[in-house]
């Protein structure tokens, strides 16, 4: 009986092994399995990582460009605005200068017609004026008229 119980026990310790093992297998299997996730997980971050230092490089490289490209247009546009300047700046000035004289001319002839019509208004009020003054009045009395 003794050597039936430890073949009882020893196939119970048997089946148990197996279990375990069994178990044992299916936690391998597991772990195969998250560590196949894991590599995939990390070989998908080495990639997002590599696209992520190629977009900081043509970032830089688009940055730098762009400011090349508006440093070169912002020259060129002050080059264009100071050739601009340079060439109608002064016949503008001639221009206004000219205009200005002329509009200086015409106030000054004005002025002088203004005064001119002012003396010649007074001149004529003052003949107006003494020409009533000089005329012969005569003045009714009764019936006949007095030369006065």
């Amino acid at each position: 009986m003794f050597v039936k119980t430890l073949r009882n026990d020893f196939q119970t310790l048997q089946n148990e092994n197996k279990e375990l093992k069994q178990k044992l297998n299916e936690i391998d299997d597991t772990t195969r399995q998250h560590e196949e996730k894991v590599k995939k997980i990390s070989m998908k971050y080495k990639k997002i990582e590599e696209d992520l230092v190629k977009l900081r490089f043509e970032s830089t490289t688009f940055n730098s460009e762009f400011q090349d490209t508006y440093l070169k247009q912002y020259h060129k546009y002050t080059e264009y605005d100071k050739e601009i300047f340079e060439k109608y700046y002064p016949k503008f000035q001639d221009n206004y200068l000219k205009l200005h004289d002329e509009y200086t001319e015409l106030m000054k002839n004005y002025r002088d017609l203004s005064e001119k019509y002012s003396s010649l208004f007074w001149a004529m009020i003052l003949v107006i004026i003494i020409d009533l003054a000089s005329e012969t009045r005569f003045i009714r009395n009764d019936s006949e008229y007095i030369h006065v």
